[in-house]
């Protein structure tokens, strides 16, 4: 009778140990977790961070290359077309006001 009584005073005793170890691994989990979230978070910004850079470097890059074959081909730009609309509405306008006199 006496090592049942035993037993359970060691079963009881190993269920509470147990439970301490068990609450301090969650407790170490959570932590972890935490740290594991905060690092994720900052490696996503990292990475979107130089995405945007080598979006931007990218389009520098293919602006200065099409300018280039723009230049080379000859090519008028929107911007140069808007001004010579602007330049012909402009001339019009003179040539009716000298048409008038």
């Amino acid at each position: 009778m006496h090592c049942f009584k035993d037993m359970f005073l060691y079963a009881y005793d190993a269920t509470e140990r147990i439970e301490e170890m068990a609450a301090e691994m969650a407790d170490k989990r959570q932590e972890r977790m935490e740290e594991f979230r905060a690092k994720h978070k900052e490696s996503r910004e990292h990475a979107h961070e130089r995405l945007d850079e080598r979006r931007a470097e990218m389009k520098t890059r293919m602006k200065s290359h099409i300018k280039d074959v723009t230049d080379e081909a000859n090519l008028v730009t929107k911007d140069e077309v808007a001004e010579l609309k602007k330049m012909i509405a402009n001339l019009s306008k003179k040539v009716d006001s000298l048409s008038k006199k």
